[in-house]
């Protein structure tokens, strides 16, 4: 099958995949899960080749060593009231880029295979590649 899915998206694919992964000891549901986990190390390398760009390009070093992109115009702004006039034109090509889509092939995952997995945490893009049937 095929699924149409935003970069931010298979970002937090590989999240939700590396959180079940320890919870199982289902082999089966292993290979599907890393499988699906190649895919999307594969689709994200153009997004992944831009963004290194976008940080090289307008990027600083912090004291710890990570490099950052300034997120916002003003120093201090509370994300919870910014606007998208307040964002740096740096930050919205980053965004640009999380909300572009690929398309990833992939092969379903049975539901049963989730049977003795124990969590309460909520798969939202994990489900996406799940047959429910």
């Amino acid at each position: 099958m095929e699924l149409t899915i935003k970069n931010g998206d298979l970002l937090t694919l590989q999240n939700e995949i590396n959180s079940v992964l320890p919870k199982t000891k289902n082999t089966v549901l292993k290979f599907y899960l890393t499988a699906l986990f190649e895919k999307s190390i594969d689709a994200l390398k153009p997004f992944n080749k831009l963004k290194e760009g976008i940080i090289k390009e307008y990027g600083t070093e912090e004291e710890n060593g990570n490099v950052s992109i300034k997120q916002f115009k003003t120093e201090g702004l509370d994300p919870r009231f910014a606007k998208e006039s307040d964002l740096t034109e740096e930050f919205k090509k980053y965004l640009e880029l999380i909300n572009q889509e690929t398309t990833i092939s992939y092969k379903t995952i049975p539901v049963k295979e989730f049977d003795k997995i124990e969590s309460d945490e909520v798969y939202i893009i994990l489900n996406k590649f799940v047959n429910l049937d």
